[in-house]
Parts: C-alpha cells; structure tokens; sequence
C-alpha cells in the first residue's frame, strides 16, 4: 500500500482515500498500478523537477539511445564543455541541456547552447527545462534546430514510457477527445524541393493529452472601512492540465471569450501558451471516435493523474488569484489631504463563486522527427487544427536577430544532399549539371555565374585570381594562353581581341586606352 500522494508526494496514512493535502484520488491507483510505480518509474511526477536530468535521461534511454550524463568533451579550440545528457544512436549525437529553473529560459541561455554545439560540431540539440521560454529563445532555437522541451514535453515523454504505445491495429476508443482532422499524411508532409532526401524517423507520435475546462462566474459587492461599496465581477473558462494540475490560464488570464485571448507581451512567451489557449478554447467540438493505429505512427493516450475535484480546487485558486484585489481609502477621520492612505486587501469568497461541473476532454497532438543524412529535424503540431507549435526544419538557420528583439527569419526550400542541413534560397544551390542541392560548405562556386557546383563538376581555375571556374565560364588568352574567367577579360582598342586582364596594358590618365601586350610594343 502507498504511503504517500503520486501526485504531490504528501505523506498519507494507510486507510486514506484522498490525499488531504491536494485532494488526489487513491483509489484509483490499482494493484498493477501501483506495482508499475514501484519497479518501473524511478520517478513519480511529483519527482520529475527534483530529478530532472535524471528524467531526461531515461526517456532517451527509452528511444534506444546510449546516453553518458555530464559528459565532457573538448571542442575545436581546445576548451572543455560539459554535456548534461549525451545521446548516440547509428552514428549519430546528441546533445541535452537540462535546466530546472523556476523562471523562463531566456535567449541568452540557447545562445550559449549553439555556441556550445558548435564548438563540439554537433548538429542536433535539445534544450530540456520544467518551466518554459520566452519569446526571444523560441525564435533564436528553432531555426538552429534545437528542440525546445517544456515542462509539457517532458512529462509527456516521461509518462509514454509508462503507457506503453498501442500496437499496430489496435483500434483506440477516445471519449470527449477533438476531432483528428489532420492525418498522418497532411502532418508528415514536407514542402522542400527534394523531399527525397527527408525520411520520417522513429516512428510519430499521436499523443491524446487530458485536460479539465471549467466555466465560472463570480460576483462580489464590497465595502470598505469607509462603508463604500466596490463592486467585481468576472466570468470565463479556466483550463487545467489533467496530468500535472497546472492551470494554463495564468500568464494573461482569460476573459469572457477566451477564443478571443489577448496576452500582454512580457519576458515570458506567451505565443506556445496562446496556441494552446486556443485549441483548447473548442472544447466543445470534442467527441467520441476511434484510431486505428497504423505501422506509420503510435498513438499514446494519456490517463489523467487528477481527479475533477482537485481540479475544480485549483479553479477556486485561480478565481481568487485573478480578482483578489488591494483598495485604497481615506479614514473619514482624516482632516487634512496629507493624512496616510490605508489599503485593504479584499479576497473573493467561494461561495460567491457559480463554479459548473469540470469537463474532461482530450486534445490529440502530432509529434514528428524528420532526418536528413545524419541531422534529426523536430515538428509538432496540434491535429485538431493544424496550428504548428514547433517545426525546426522550416527556417533557415543563417539568418540572425536584428536590433535584438526584431528577427529576420527565411523558409527553408531545400536540404544540402551532402549534410542534410535546411536551408533558405540564398545558402543552399542546385548544381547546375546534376541538379544536387549543396549547401555553400559543399558545394563550390563558380568565380563567373556565381553558380554552386559538385566538386567534380567544377574542374577549373581562373588564371588570374585563382578561384574555380565552371566550363561555360572559362576562356583562354590569346597572348599567355591561359585560363581566365570572362570577368577579368579587357578589349583591346587596336586589334579588338579579348584578352586577360594581365595581357592588358593601359595608358592615359583622364583617357584611358587599352591595349593588348602585342599591340602596345608595336606602337
């Protein structure tokens, strides 16, 4: 028998049903529940901050990688750096940062990450934290290729090793779940000019996450020591996650319509949220359908950890939370305009509070991993509406912020076929002759049509600057007979033959005359 809450990992006596600190139902937990807990999860979800790497850790573990924990490698210019989790799997690496900060990661902390990776010359990476991003961090990440895990993230990976995946043809029941309107095919589509060269990997995840809407309304009339009346009201829908509890309206609370959400823009990133705010404001579309689980993907449909009733408590926090407010007045005592204002605090009660039923409901979420030769891209995408949360194969990663908070971003058109990065229409070619896509690494440039060639379709140097010439682009001098690009090619004015600029020999100084190292000593 447990002797402690799952959920908050408040100590409980034996015959308890409820946890008295949190409300958990635990009766719900069954014997093979509870025998899972044991043996299996070395950490609970009360444990995932306090053992985070250790949790990130498993779940690669669990992806079939080899992992080493605090790993430390020397990089290009003989400095030591220190990997929270390294992961190796069929040649290829990973990196993991791991940081468990109560604030949000800020662009500074995925600016050291990058230069960290490009330091070891390791091409993926993830950025684990149990809080979130802000803004400035998401943009900087996603098109370098680094995916991003949340507190959401992670304990959704965490909780799949638990929940197993459904087997081929298993066909999934979901009750009060969103509509699946965008299939295996429409999510793992990639718009890339040589889609070829881009394989799906590790098999997607469809991954039905539980969340509580609960619609309220409150009304309160207050009077201060004044006897003045204040008047409150307020009324909405609260959202919890039904795995950890989390109240998702916090950050910018809701008001009213909530598919009308305005955030105000602070250092926390409020886009992921508001995405989510979003497809979880149609609710009410949700309904019951089964999946048929394919040999494309794997379905993860995740139990929730709360009960209603906690739920419903922490939608009372909140409601207190958000119109707990501090009032100010004069002492009618006072006699003079400089007398002390007082402040009292007024604090919504419950039973002020309509507070309807909870309604479970399940929001279904793609999660995809692209590869291209040995770099792992990340997408996901909520498969109700189609809105893109994370897509690190989209942009171009060398284009960087401008004046700091404004950022110049491209679309990425194609993948290098030598190196498998994404790129924008001005860092990745196609070689004129094969039609391969390089990127500017691999690739070589023709000093005349500023083309990109294959190695072994670029074969010449120019004469003059030595840079390498394609076949359209190489001409030879009459006089020295060497090779030359047409850019330094200069008319001569008596004999009007093209020559190479090294051939030429110019006179005048206002006037000039150019003429041909033939023509200038018969002159």
């Amino acid at each position: 028998m447990v002797n402690f809450c799952p959920y908050c990992g408040n100590k409980i006596t034996l015959s308890a049903k409820f946890c008295p600190e949190c409300g958990y139902d635990l009766q719900q937990m069954s014997k093979k529940d509870i025998k899972q807990e044991q043996t299996e999860k070395s950490v609970n979800i009360s444990e995932l901050g306090e053992k985070f790497e250790q949790v990130v850790d498993t779940i690669f573990q669990a992806k079939g990688y080899i992992t080493t924990r605090r790993k430390r490698l020397r990089g290009k210019s003989g400095s030591i750096n220190e990997i929270d989790v390294l992961a190796e799997k069929g040649g290829k690496t990973i990196a993991v940062e791991c940081k468990n900060l109560s604030s949000d990661i800020g662009q500074e902390h995925i600016r050291n990450f990058w230069a960290k990776l490009q330091e070891l010359n390791i091409r993926k990476g993830y950025f684990a934290t149990y809080s979130d991003y802000t803004s400035g961090a998401r943009l900087y990440a996603q098109p370098r290729n680094i995916t991003l895990w949340n507190r959401e993230n992670v304990m959704e990976s965490f909780l799949a090793l638990s929940i197993g995946r459904f087997e081929q043809g298993h066909r999934i029941q979901l009750k009060n779940a969103l509509p699946l309107n965008l299939d295996y095919h429409v999510a793992t589509n990639v718009t890339l000019q040589n889609v070829t060269d881009i394989e799906v990997r590790d098999h997607p995840e469809l991954i039905y996450h539980p969340y509580y809407s609960i619609a309220y309304s409150f009304k309160a009339t207050y009077r201060d020591p004044t006897k003045k009346s204040h008047k409150f009201s307020d009324k909405g829908t609260i959202f919890v996650d039904a795995i950890d509890g989390r109240v998702l309206n916090y950050k910018g609370f809701t008001s009213k319509v909530i598919s009308k959400i305005r955030m105000p823009f602070t250092k926390g990133d409020e886009k992921p949220r508001t995405k989510l705010l979003n497809e979880l404001s149609r609710y009410q579309k949700a309904t019951n359908y089964d999946v048929s689980v394919t040999n494309d993907f794997h379905v993860n449909k995740m139990e929730p950890e709360i009960t209603s009733r906690f739920a419903t408590k922490l939608a009372v926090d909140f409601i207190i939370d958000k119109n707990s407010k501090n009032i100010t007045y004069r002492p009618k005592s006072s006699t003079s305009m400089l007398d002390t204002i007082k402040v009292v605090k007024f604090i919504p009660q419950k039973d002020q509070m309509m507070i309807k039923k909870p309604s479970f409901f399940f929001v279904p979420k793609w999660s995809i991993t692209f590869a291209s030769k040995d770099i792992e891209y990340s997408r996901q995408l909520f498969a109700y509406s189609g809105t893109v949360v994370e897509d690190t194969i989209a942009y171009c990663p060398e284009h960087f912020e401008i004046g700091g908070l404004k950022f110049h971003t491209k679309n990425s058109v194609a993948v290098c076929e030598i190196c498998g990065q994404a790129l924008c229409e001005d860092h990745v070619k196609q070689c004129p002759v094969c039609g391969k896509w390089l990127c500017y690494h691999h690739g070589v440039e023709c000093e005349g049509c500023r083309n990109l060639f294959c190695l072994e379709h670029i074969s010449h140097n120019c004469g003059i600057c030595g840079k390498p010439l394609c076949d359209t682009c190489t001409t030879q001098c009459p006089i020295c007979n060497r090779l030359y690009s047409r850019t330094h090619e200069v008319m001569c004015e008596k004999c009007e033959r093209f020559v190479c600029s090294s051939c030429i020999v110019t006179e005048g100084f206002l006037r000039k005359k150019h003429y041909c190292k033939n023509c200038h000593d018969l002159i």
